[in-house]
């Protein structure tokens, strides 16, 4: 599952509510479901952070740049 903390931006929210509404109760509740269910039957679940190894995002792929996309080194955190 992929699922991205850099896409929930405070400020990206407040500019589409819909989205941000149907991502908060919708979209997360099922991974959460999924990871919790996992968990407690003692199955392990793994998590990755996918950053950028520059500063200036200068590793970035095609893709990443296309979209405009970066996270920076550092900014990932655990779920």
């Amino acid at each position: 599952m992929d699922v991205r903390n850099y896409t929930s931006n405070p400020q990206i929210a407040q500019q589409l509510r819909y989205f941000d509404s149907q991502v908060r109760n919708v979209a997360l509740p099922n991974p959460r479901y999924l990871t919790d269910a996992f968990c407690d039957a003692g199955a392990e679940a793994m998590y990755t952070a996918i950053e950028k190894l520059t500063k200036d995002g200068r590793d970035r792929s095609l893709d990443c740049k296309f979209c405009d996309v970066f996270v920076a080194r550092g900014s990932c955190k655990p779920p």
